[in-house]
């Protein structure tokens, strides 16, 4: 299985997507990985239609992971017609509450509303049928929280210029 996944991240890398994701979805077959696989009972959505249908797009790895894929949900939402259930770590649910594209919010930890289908936010590629012409998609996507921007210019304003920041 690790060739399987070193043949996704070529096949991403070099801008074949379509085969690339296919692929990818393969990650959780993978020794270190399927520790973090969540067993869903409700069928992966493909990217078909599910206008009143509810799905459940569930985080599954990291943040940057998470935040990455943030910028994918209003497009689900509009290709699929269904209503989003969002579920992400409750680290990240300030950010993903200021995201487009769910209906409702959960912590993951948190038994979800019912859903008919469910898909990770790292298989929204595949079920979109991103294409690297896709990309970045609409920019920005994320936002900060307008009164921690008012407190942070506050703290800083008597600061020497220029400011260094590290990441």
């Amino acid at each position: 299985m690790t060739a399987r996944f070193d043949l996704a991240s070529l096949l991403l890398v070099t801008g074949d997507f379509t085969h690339g994701w296919r692929e990818y979805r393969f990650r959780y077959q993978m020794e270190h990985t399927s520790k973090v696989c969540r067993h869903v009972q409700k069928p992966r959505w493909e990217g078909q239609p599910l206008a009143g249908k509810r799905l459940l797009i569930h985080d599954e790895q990291g943040f940057g992971d998470t935040f990455q894929f943030l910028r994918l949900v209003q497009t689900a939402r509009e290709r699929s017609g269904a209503h989003i259930i969002l579920q992400v770590n409750s680290d990240c649910l300030a950010l993903a509450r200021r995201c487009a594209g769910w209906d409702e919010i959960v912590v993951r930890g948190n038994l979800p509303p019912s859903f008919d289908y469910h898909c990770e936010p790292m298989s929204l590629p595949m079920a979109l049928g991103l294409q690297l012409t896709d990309l970045p998609g609409t920019v920005p996507y994320l936002f900060a929280d307008p009164q921690r921007i008012d407190l942070w210019q506050q703290r800083l304003a008597h600061l020497p210029r220029p400011l260094v920041r590290l990441v």
